[in-house]
């Protein structure tokens, strides 16, 4: 025996539940049996999912579905949303010009913003390297300042006077 499923249209096939068994009338085993009543949308939406694999489809069509069963038990009208894919217009010689005009003035500002943006950049660098420099200066002169006060300290603490040292505090 074969396996796999053999799909049937809904004029060829009759199902009939009884319990939780389904019957066909067909005479031969068929995986899934369909209702004679099918709904030609609902069956589009299966065949799809068979063909890509994917669920949405057949989701969509069954939500449709409950919220019209909704709707016809509560006594309201049938709700039919179509969506149509919108027109779409070809171009006037003239608006095909001006949108060329706009693309090419458009290419000229963004290679004008990468060119000031880089300069910028670069600017920038160009100052955090003074900056750094000046920085790096200021500390070696930082650094010899401190040794020379460190030195003339040490001097004054050498310098004696009768009454005792100029600096109190400071000794040998």
């Amino acid at each position: 025996m074969q396996q796999g499923f053999r799909l049937l249209k809904a004029e060829d096939a009759c199902v009939d539940f009884e319990g939780s068994e389904m019957v066909s009338h067909l005479g031969e085993a068929s995986a899934p049996p369909l209702p004679c009543d099918i709904d030609v949308k609902l069956a589009r939406a299966t065949l799809q999912v068979l063909e890509t694999g994917r669920l949405t489809p057949l989701i969509k069509e069954e939500l449709k579905c409950k919220i019209q069963a909704r709707r016809h038990s509560l006594g309201q009208e049938e709700y039919n949303v179509e969506f149509k894919k919108p027109k779409s217009y070809s171009l006037t010689p003239e608006e095909e010009e001006r949108a060329q005009h706009r693309k090419e003035r458009n290419r000229l500002a963004a290679q004008r913003f990468r060119r000031k943006r880089k300069e910028e950049y670069k600017n920038v660098e160009m100052e955090v390297e003074r900056l750094e420099k000046a920085n790096a200066k200021l500390q070696a002169e930082f650094d010899s300042l401190t040794v020379e006060k460190d030195q003339l300290l040490f001097a004054l603490s050498q310098i004696r006077t009768p009454s005792g040292p100029i600096l109190p505090g400071v000794s040998r």
